[in-house]
């Protein structure tokens, strides 16, 4: 197994662990016997365990001899598990860390070689010298990555996000490069050809977007808030299919329907409102028609796009078909009544 493989496996686990940070939900069994290969996609089993430190076993349910759950146990759980907090989580990620790139006894972690700043400030003693929680660890683990892939050359160097999907195979795909080409935002002839449409292209389901969430450290609010800066340049620009437009809308749509965050689903909606309204795209008139009669919206959300829909106005052609009788949020019928 390659290191680039290894550090894949790590990267799902620690993005299933911040997952879980940011709900303020604690593992307190990471160990390799609860990482799990399902389909071919790395996941993190038995979440929130509430059982004694006593239960736990040098060899766990592992086959892997010495590499049981109480070497990956951070000190403060030694007494009593339900002492365990998001600290230890990382603590259990530091050696689990070490594990997966070397293969050896998480015992001697302290000698890593790669990832070394990172496994060392994971596995620290004292819990206030740790990485707060896996949100944090994931910052500077991608960090070390990004140095480690400069100092382990050839890496190929592709001039935008279309030269990358064009020269790698499937089997040769990851989305933690096809991440890393995004952060750069290289444009070279125009940025829907060389930039837009790739993620459109390669984000088209719902499933490809959970892929990319989960095998990326990527934060779906700031990727909304860049699409949509795309957008409006592309906007302004010719020589694209102005037909490709469903696509922006499908995107959004698809996003706002994964994503449990408030924010990203109202910026996904005020784009969506751009480009159905402002910009007076017919396709994404359907999406949203279709949408705002059959989703119920957080009340939250709904009651800020009802705000932004009167403040910008901006009626639209098939707003005549909508059924104002199917839209759960009065708030947010009020509105779109109020520029019919």
């Amino acid at each position: 197994m390659t290191v680039l493989e290894r550090l894949e496996i790590f990267n799902a686990v620690l993005n299933a662990i911040a997952h879980a940070h940011r709900e303020e939900i604690i593992h307190r069994d990471i160990a390799p016997n609860n990482v799990l290969r399902i389909e071919g996609v790395w996941m993190v089993a038995d979440f929130g365990l509430g059982k004694d430190y006593s239960e736990q076993t040098h060899g766990g349910y592992s086959t892997v001899a010495d590499h049981g759950q109480i070497l990956y146990a951070a000190p403060e759980q030694s007494i009593n598990l339900k002492d365990a907090t998001s600290a230890s989580d990382v603590y259990s990620l530091g050696k689990l860390l070490y594990f997966i790139l070397t293969g050896k006894s998480p015992l001697f972690s302290h000698k890593a070689s790669e990832f070394s700043k990172v496994i060392e400030k994971a596995t620290s003693e004292d819990a206030e010298d740790r990485y707060k929680n896996a949100i944090e660890m994931q910052e500077d683990f991608f960090k070390e990555w990004g140095y480690y892939n400069t100092l382990s050359s050839p890496q190929t160097y592709y001039e935008t996000l279309a030269e990358y999907l064009e020269e790698v195979s499937n089997s040769e795909f990851s989305w933690l490069e096809f991440y890393r080409v995004i952060l750069e935002k290289r444009v070279k002839d125009h940025i829907y050809h060389d930039f837009i449409s790739p993620i459109l292209t390669k984000l088209s389901t719902p499933e490809s977007i959970r892929q990319f969430i989960l095998q990326t450290p990527v934060n779906l609010l700031d990727f909304v808030k860049t699409m949509r800066k795309a957008f409006e340049k592309c906007s302004h620009l010719t020589r694209w299919p102005f037909s490709d437009t469903y696509r922006f809308g499908d995107l959004m749509y698809n996003i706002y329907k994964i994503s449990d965050d408030e924010e990203v689903k109202l910026d996904c909606l005020e784009e969506l409102w751009i480009w159905l309204a402002v910009r007076e795209q017919w396709d994404v008139q359907s999406i949203f028609i279709s949408f705002i009669e059959n989703e119920v919206i957080p009340q939250r959300v709904a009651h800020e796009l009802a705000m932004l829909i009167l403040r910008r106005g901006s009626e639209f052609d098939k707003l005549n078909n909508l059924d104002f009788s199917k839209i759960h949020s009065r708030e947010l019928a009020n509105a779109l009544k109020s520029v019919k």
